[in-house]
């Protein structure tokens, strides 16, 4: 039997999208937490920044929802995407492993297409195998169309489903189809179908925040008032991909201020979390809530011209990479509710955390690090989960070492990673030169984005730590890609000390 419970009037202050599911559980009867099965929900939400959110102490009130699941919960203060760019940063949060170990060879990388340069393969560790691997039932459902099975992001999904034709082809969206709404709805029809003892595990990803700018929306878009001294209007290049220019796919027409586009897209992230209340009270009635352990992520942040990008992410800045993390646990579970952690965190550590909390054993080959020592206050002298966290796969090559007292951004500004390669170089550089070998260091403060100068000791730990990271994760990539890596693959006694030291979980 589905596990809903009696339907009550209350339902009907549920927005009218969720009104069937609700209607549906008057027929199921009510749900033993006791006899229930396990459920893990893991949400990421694309383009969402920590700092933009009231549990961080943001001035605006944009998320008392997600505060509210904070509180009853674990926030992790100081969480990095491992990629500010869409694909890979999925690929991070579903494999623990650096994107990089799943992006493909070409020669050209610029003219191949966004889906095709990554794909996951077999021999890398995925949570949705493991989790099917144990018995639990799985499912994906998936907000952007560049998601797809191409890229192997279904592994191990029993259904994973994505968008709707007319989000592919970039026009308005029909009704309910996408957007959280889309999204939970879909999930809820699902979990409708699970039987009482089930144990199941959910990915939902949530785009809400990339259509602030395809997308008018007349009561939320107005919600908060721009801010004083954010009047610039920003230039407008004529490229999808641009530095120091607002791409023209984000632009909303006339003359609108750096501080239109931030309050619009406060709006729009008080209207998401606004939806989250609807989904979660959906949880709640549907009797999942309890025995569910939620995840809630950002996958990557976005940039309102802090450091060369406006209304865009694919840099290593703290206004890409810095995103929420939040973990509240199922029933049962030994954790402090209400705590706000500084302890580092990666988005890699999304899965073996997620393992962990299930009681599934973390595969090999993971290079997150399980973060439930974390949900309890440590002493001041306990080892830290991790000391550093990494980003790549941005537009440029290269990627960013993040501590907790500095971070360090080393790249390769002329070796550009998006699709209009020469174009990115020419505006980082302002002329026509080969730039590809100019290598750029920069060192800012994780707590505030400001550059930041570390004494010359720390400056050479955290490069060190970059690079040994960097020529790790090439190596396992050359690896696991073997033969269609220009013509060969790593030498057996070099993989084998990848393997030993975690970043293969076997030989490919």
């Amino acid at each position: 039997m589905a596990r809903w419970p009696s339907f009550d009037s209350d339902a009907l202050k549920l927005p009218l999208y969720l009104l069937p599911l609700i209607l549906a559980s008057a027929c199921t009867g009510s749900t033993d937490p006791a006899s229930a099965g396990h459920g893990v929900l893991v949400i990421s939400i694309d383009a969402l920044r920590a700092d933009h959110m009231g549990l961080f102490g943001y001035d605006r009130k944009t998320t008392p929802v997600l505060d509210a699941i904070a509180q009853d919960g674990v926030a992790f203060a100081s969480t990095y995407s491992a990629a500010p760019r869409t694909l890979p940063a999925h690929c991070a949060i579903l494999t623990g492993c650096d994107p990089n170990l799943a992006r493909r060879y070409y020669q050209m990388e610029s003219l191949a297409p966004e889906a095709s340069r990554f794909v996951i393969p077999d021999a890398m560790p995925h949570i949705a195998v493991s989790m099917l691997g144990a018995g639990f039932t799985t499912a994906a459902f998936l907000d952007n169309e560049i998601l797809s099975p191409v890229s192997g992001l279904d592994a191990g999904f029993q259904r994973f489903e994505g968008v709707g034709e007319e989000s592919r082809l970039g026009q308005e969206p029909a009704g309910d189809d996408v957007g959280i709404r889309g999204v939970s709805r879909r999930f809820l029809n699902w979990a409708h179908e699970l039987e009482n003892d089930q144990d199941w595990f959910a990915y939902l990803e949530v785009g809400d925040l990339e259509r602030v700018w395809r997308h008018r929306d007349a009561t939320w878009d107005g919600y908060f008032e721009p801010r004083e001294g954010m009047d610039d209007v920003p230039p407008i290049s004529n490229d999808t991909e641009a530095f120091f220019a607002q791409p023209r796919t984000r632009w909303l027409g006339g003359a609108v201020s750096l501080g239109q586009y931030e309050a619009r897209y406060d709006g729009r992230l008080r209207r998401l979390d606004s939806e989250f209340g609807a989904f979660f009270e959906a949880l709640k009635r549907s009797g999942l809530f309890e025995n569910t352990t939620i995840c809630i992520v950002g996958s990557f942040g976005l940039q309102f011209g802090e450091d060369g990008l406006i209304l865009d992410h694919g840099l290593y800045s703290k206004a890409d990479l810095h995103v929420p993390l939040i973990v509240r646990p199922a029933l049962g579970s030994d954790y402090e509710a209400g705590l706000v952690t500084e302890a580092l965190a990666s988005t890699l550590d999304v899965a073996p955390t997620m393992l962990e909390l299930a009681g599934i054993a973390e595969p090999p080959g993971m290079l997150g690090r399980s973060q439930v020592p974390n949900l309890k206050a440590r002493a001041a002298d306990a080892e830290p989960v991790r000391e550093v966290a990494f980003a790549s796969c941005g537009y440029q090559e290269g990627g960013a070492a993040i501590a907790a007292d500095c971070a360090l951004e080393m790249t390769f500004p002329g070796q550009a990673l998006g699709t209009q390669t020469a174009a990115l170089s020419r505006a980082w550089f302002g002329d026509e030169a080969d730039h590809s070998t100019q290598e750029n260091l920069r060192f800012y403060s994780p707590k505030t984005g400001a550059p930041f100068e570390p004494s010359s000791e720390r400056r050479d730990e955290l490069k060190a730590a970059a690079i040994r990271w960097f020529v790790h994760t090439r190596e396992a990539r050359r690896a696991l890609f073997g033969s269609t890596w220009r013509g060969d693959g790593l030498p057996k006694e070099r993989i084998d000390e990848l393997v030993k030291l975690g970043y293969l979980g076997r030989r490919p």
